[in-house]
């Protein structure tokens, strides 16, 4: 209700925090005891906490309160990896008129190129300037997982979800950019 905290936008394989029980999505409110308000706030008590310490992490997950025990562990070397472009053919481009991007389906080709084996959804091949999705940030090759918390697999899922986007609406998207998965809020225009 505050609007304070860092939403989990993902984590990474065998992570501290996914061990710990910490999900997709939750939002962290509170770092051994510190109120948690802004992303470089938590970075912060992150790095500044001995490898090794358990600390609580305090979440809210569907409305609800929840602690956790999150033993602090080694950032990962290649946490910085960067995709490089796709230069894939393939995979049959579809316009998000409403949001003004063009996605096409995330070949395995693609997602081997980009690092990301194992990942679903459309991949962004083009966003146009001053558009929704321009103003929100959203990148080509970014990789859209969800919309609306709607799980985005395939070309098919991503019209489905965008047929029903209304002037006016925010649309929650869930982007892989790089390895690393966030969550941005697309602002369509009221006409």
């Amino acid at each position: 209700k505050d609007k304070k905290g860092v939403v989990v936008s993902g984590l990474l394989e065998d992570s501290p925090a996914g061990k710990a029980g910490v999900r997709q999505g939750d939002v962290i409110v509170e770092f051994d005891g510190k109120k948690v308000e802004t992303m470089q706030q938590s970075q912060q008590f992150v790095a500044v906490t001995p490898v090794g310490d358990k600390v609580e992490v305090v979440v809210i997950r569907d409305g609800e309160r929840k602690k956790f025990s999150v033993k602090i562990g080694r950032q990962p070397e290649n946490l910085e990896r960067l995709a490089e472009g796709t230069g894939e053919p393939g995979g049959e481009e579809v316009s998000g008129e409403k949001l003004g991007m063009r996605v096409q389906e995330l070949t395995p080709e693609i997602a081997e190129r980009l690092g990301l084996k194992g990942i679903k959804g459309v991949v962004v091949t083009d966003v146009k300037t001053g558009s929704p999705a321009d103003n929100a940030g959203i990148r080509t090759r970014d990789v859209i997982l969800e919309l609306n918390k709607n799980k985005i697999t395939n070309l098919k899922d991503f019209n489905r979800i965008t047929a029903g986007i209304k002037p006016g609406d925010s649309v929650l998207a869930l982007v892989n950019r790089g390895g690393h998965s966030q969550y941005i809020v697309i602002k369509v225009p009221k006409k």
